[in-house]
């Protein structure tokens, strides 16, 4: 009797199921994998982004010589969308947060694909004595595309600044 070499019908259909299970569950973990990461930089620019404007608003209040009025005829108080300072230079600086963007003089300082949410300067005057404090804090959200809750991101932003009340 002659013997034939070749694989049998179940041993094929053995080692596609197994290749279809390790397909399975490969994929499940690369995507997994890519999901993590969009996340992961998304974070990043949001945050990014909010540090840099935190930072820019942050340096320029601290240096500031004193609170302005600003364009809302407020110069101090609770809550308010737009601060205006008087800069060492003797220029003036106004920054604003609109309903979509913080902005300084109109040029935005945070990127187009963020939401700007619940912004706001607190300030106090203390006198003479003491320098003035303004307390800065602000939402930015990351649109996530819909059915990709992965790439959405929202970080909060807050800081306290006494400014240096230098002498003019």
């Amino acid at each position: 009797m002659v013997k034939k070499k070749g694989f049998t019908l179940i041993e094929i259909l053995v080692v596609v199921s197994l290749f279809g299970i390790i397909a399975v569950i490969g994929s499940g973990s690369f995507f997994s994998l890519l999901r993590g990461s969009t996340k992961s930089k998304t974070v990043s620019a949001v945050k990014q982004n909010g540090d840099y404007a935190l930072g820019v608003m942050e340096r320029m209040i601290r240096n500031a010589r004193y609170l302005e009025e600003n364009s809302n005829e407020q110069t101090c108080e609770l809550g308010m969308t737009r601060i205006k300072i008087k800069n060492p230079d003797g220029g003036s600086t106004e920054f604003s947060c609109d309903s979509s963007t913080i902005s300084s003089n109109s040029g935005e300082l945070i990127s187009g694909g963020l939401t700007l949410s619940s912004c706001a300067f607190d300030c106090r005057e203390d006198g003479d004595l003491d320098p003035d404090v303004v307390a800065i804090s602000f939402t930015l959200l990351s649109g996530a595309s819909v059915g990709h809750p992965e790439e959405g991101a929202v970080i909060d932003f807050k800081t306290t600044i006494s400014l240096r009340n230098i002498p003019e």
